[in-house]
């Protein structure tokens, strides 16, 4: 099992930046060539150790339970990481909408953008 990322130090954003020791234990989380340097994230990222840990683990509970785990514990979990997105933010779950990607969020608020009231924020 992957260690956790390391705790962010109680230091200003300036001298965060500046250690050196703090941003290679982030990088050490990331199981990447060191021969090439990857430019486009936008296409395609990496996962970190835990996150890719994380989601196999997932992966192969939806796998294993297939439709019943589609259809009956599926909305319950996607609606409890809502219910935390939410808590994180300081909003209302109903505030939260998750897409599978900035593609995917671009695509709906341009199709809804005539919708939008004012007083509506889009983050």
């Amino acid at each position: 099992m992957a260690s956790p990322m390391p705790a962010r130090p109680a230091v200003s954003p300036q001298q965060l930046a500046a250690d050196e020791g703090y941003w290679q234990a982030v990088a050490a989380q990331y199981d990447i060539r060191q021969d090439v340097a990857m430019m486009d994230n936008a296409y395609w990222g990496s996962m970190s150790r835990p996150v890719l840990e994380a989601y196999q683990r997932h992966v192969a509970e939806a796998n294993h339970g297939n439709s019943y785990y589609g259809r009956l514990q599926f909305p319950a979990e996607f609606e409890s990481a809502r219910q935390r997105a939410a808590l994180a933010l300081g909003v209302s779950a109903d505030e939260i909408a998750f897409t599978r990607g900035a593609t995917e969020a671009l695509q709906i608020l341009i199709g809804g953008y005539n919708r939008l009231q004012p007083g509506d924020a889009v983050l």
